[in-house]
């Protein structure tokens, strides 16, 4: 329920703190309440790289991060934002913005802000209204944010207190883990665990599916990721909004993942997988050219059957895809996810 304005009371320094935001709704809601300096922030925590010359996933993440379009809903970087103290983080449970929260403390860091200067606001998951109509994914992936009432926003606001000067040093460091082009010591931090990073756990899970397996008997698998898209895929021509909408245990999977990428990655995908050598999947114009998710069909052909069933084979035989700092399925970062569910070099 919305308080009249009037009636709300606004804590000491709510008006001219930096706000820094993980959702694309709580920046309009902290405006409303009298907030003057807001940072938008969004972090995509997988990216498909550009066809043609190779940069590295640094280059590329940058190159992103100043792009027109990412401007709009990331100002995490840019030169126009005044760091009025305190710095006020305001970030749920959800894996993506759990990220985004180590970035901000890195990016704090190389500006020279002390942890001291900042109020990390930790939202949990609202009571839901009824069950779920289907499982819930293995990760949290909801904006909570949104859900409290302003009065509830305000009152958070109020009794915040900076984190331990140790944890904004470990978030900060967590950062320059998920961006190394090494990815094994963010994977030992996410299995092991690290006291006052709950989500490590459940970041693991989710990026972990993403990297191409190998068994055993060192045969090469596609990533789970891949290997449920493909199989949902048949060898009569789906849209992206058809695969997304199977009704099956496997659409029911992939839902869990895309509910962090985004619906788009869907599509985004399966273009890179029409357009690698391979011919492993086949793409037609769709039935509506004006949505993104009807206007190509895709099928699987018959090598694309065969590599789901007798394996990879080789790493580059799928497209690459930017997981943090690595690119997957490269000879030059040839990660890959072993049946104990650790990383190794191939």
């Amino acid at each position: 329920m919305r308080i009249p304005m009037k009636q709300l009371s606004l804590p000491p320094l709510f008006t001219s703190a930096t706000h820094v935001t993980y959702d694309p709704i709580t920046p309009d809601r902290l405006l409303q309440l009298g907030a003057t300096n807001v940072v938008r922030t969004g972090l995509p925590l997988v990216l498909i790289p550009p066809r043609g010359k190779a940069k590295t996933p640094e280059i590329r993440r940058k190159a992103l991060w100043h792009s027109a379009p990412f401007k709009k809903w990331d100002e995490l970087y840019s030169l126009d934002v005044r760091w009025q103290m305190p710095v006020v983080l305001w970030a749920s449970t959800n894996i993506a913005e759990r990220v985004g929260l180590w970035r901000t403390c890195n990016w704090l860091r190389h500006l020279g802000i002390d942890g001291d200067n900042v109020l990390i606001l930790e939202f949990e998951p609202t009571p839901s209204l009824g069950p779920p109509q289907e499982p819930l994914p293995p990760f949290d992936c909801r904006w909570s944010v949104p859900d409290y009432d302003d009065e509830a926003l305000l009152t958070r606001f109020a009794a915040a207190q900076p984190w331990p000067q140790l944890r904004f040093t470990k978030a900060a460091r967590l950062w320059e883990q998920y961006v190394d082009a090494n990815p094994s010591r963010l994977a030992k931090s996410c299995t092991q665990g690290i006291e006052g990073f709950a989500e490590l756990p459940q970041v693991w899970t989710f990026m972990s599916a993403f990297f191409p397996r190998r068994n055993a008997d060192g045969k090469l698998r596609l990533s789970r990721f891949d290997e449920m898209l493909l199989r949902l895929l048949s060898d009569q021509p789906s849209t992206p909004l058809q695969v997304y909408a199977h009704d099956s245990d496997l659409g029911v999977e992939l839902r869990h993942w895309l509910s962090v990428t985004g619906d788009l990655f869907l599509d985004w995908r399966l273009t890179q997988w029409a357009q690698h050598r391979g011919a492993f999947v086949k793409r037609a114009p769709g039935p509506n050219p004006q949505l993104p998710l009807q206007k190509w069909t895709y099928l699987l052909t018959d090598a694309g059957r065969q590599l789901c069933n007798a394996g990879l084979g080789y790493l580059p035989n799928a497209p690459p895809l930017t997981i943090g700092g690595t690119d997957a399925y490269t000879l030059h970062s040839p990660w890959v996810l072993l049946d104990t569910g650790q990383l190794a070099e191939v």
